[in-house]
């Protein structure tokens, strides 16, 4: 009888030792993964701060050349205009 309650709690013991061993590797994993992780956030936060940094200078330029456009499409709309009126009173 106390052979086998020794024999049972060995196996416990041993279960348990193989319990503790697997959570600590898991634990180690995890380590590991938040590592790769804070890396990857990193990388994506410089990568995202470039994008928005990209994005805004293209929008600067769109609206420089909207304008810059805009103007010239007005003035060339006048010029043909007067030169058509011109014409229109010559003929």
């Amino acid at each position: 009888m106390m052979r086998d309650q020794d024999e049972q709690l060995d196996g416990v013991f041993t279960t348990v030792g193989n319990l503790r061993r697997q959570a600590d590797d898991m634990g180690r994993e995890l380590e590991e993964q938040v590592e790769m992780l804070g890396a990857v956030d990193t990388l994506a936060d410089r990568v995202g701060s470039r994008l928005q940094t990209g994005l805004q200078k293209l929008g600067y330029v769109v609206r420089q050349n909207e304008d810059r456009y805009s103007g010239c499409c007005v003035a060339l709309l006048i010029t043909v205009l007067t030169v058509l009126l011109v014409l229109l009173l010559i003929l």
